[in-house]
């Protein structure tokens, strides 16, 4: 037990970003080797509004470092989401980071590079869905 918890800590504390922010928005299960976005916010209009987020717009100022050693394997630009308007259903400002043509399976975070936080990690692989569809359906049998 204790080599399984050493070993899950290794390869996933090992190489993280100094420091995450709740603002780069990953998705919590990992990637197919498909379409791959992050959301980044700036909150504007809500109880949490004090605490912004002001994101780096300028070319190439996003990038994917590898987990494990923080080899930059992808760069690229945020896209304007909604027009640069504030979206009245939840008061965000918001951008789009489309890293959709890096493939490479592997453990990633995003990084903004002027800011010089990132996101929480993340897996890219072929069945990173997987465990999720196991869970849900172990979930519905037993709620039978």
């Amino acid at each position: 037990m204790t080599a399984l918890l050493a070993n899950f800590l290794f390869q996933h504390l090992q190489g993280a970003p100094q420091s995450q922010s709740r603002f780069i928005r990953i998705d919590q299960f990992g990637y197919c080797t498909s379409i791959k976005i992050a959301v980044i916010v700036d909150l504007e209009i809500r109880f949490d509004a004090d605490d912004c987020f002001n994101p780096s717009i300028g070319e190439s100022q996003y990038r994917v470092p590898r987990w494990s050693d923080d080899a930059v394997v992808f760069t690229g630009t945020l896209q304007v989401r909604n027009g640069g308007t504030i979206l009245a259903k939840n008061g965000d400002l918001g951008w789009y980071f489309d890293f959709s043509d890096f493939i490479d399976p592997g453990r990633y975070y995003i990084y903004d590079l002027t800011n010089e936080v990132g996101s929480y990690g993340y897996d890219i692989e072929s069945t990173a869905y997987n465990p999720l569809m196991y869970h849900a359906s172990r979930f519905y049998y037993y709620l039978r």
